[in-house]
């Protein structure tokens, strides 16, 4: 178990200059050209070893990671794809906080934790009673703990 920690803040310890949100991934493409890929990588890992953690500890599911990472890889992508439907929404602007853009990341970050639930819950629904309850509950945290780091990445520094 030590292992599987030390690998989680390992992975989140060199993913946060790279870290974003799905929804919100097609924006920093349209201003930056990145691919997509880059910005996922880190959120699957991220997002999918909290969450392993958190069935694991604190509802004793019997899980293995790499399916919980290929829930988040789906999950993510689909999000990835809405987003792609928003940003076009959106016009590009500076790389600075700014309240618009703030108010875009919680949207993005609400959008994001519903269109990953229903996932989640596909997944856990043979697993677990609690499912529908688990899954609404790991999809809004790890979306949050995903939201929080880009938000502070975007007060700190100048990536975003």
């Amino acid at each position: 178990m030590k292992k599987q920690f030390i690998l989680l803040m390992l992975i989140t310890l060199f993913s946060i200059t790279t870290v974003s949100a799905d929804v919100y991934t097609p924006y920093l493409g349209q201003i930056y050209g990145i691919s997509i890929t880059i910005f996922l990588i880190p959120i699957i890992l991220i997002e999918g070893i909290a969450t392993y953690f958190l069935l694991k500890k604190l509802y004793n599911l019997e899980i293995k990671l790499w399916h919980i990472l290929i829930v988040f890889l789906i999950a993510n992508i689909l999000s990835a794809l809405i987003g792609f439907i928003f940003s076009g929404f959106f016009p590009i602007g500076s790389r600075t906080v700014t309240p618009n853009r703030s108010l875009l990341l919680a949207l993005a970050f609400f959008i994001s934790s519903l269109v990953e639930f229903p996932i989640i819950y596909a997944f856990l629904r043979k697993k677990t009673r609690e499912a529908l309850k688990i899954s609404v509950f790991s999809s809004f945290l790890v979306n949050l703990i995903s939201y929080i780091m880009i938000f502070f990445l975007m007060l700190t520094t100048n990536f975003l």
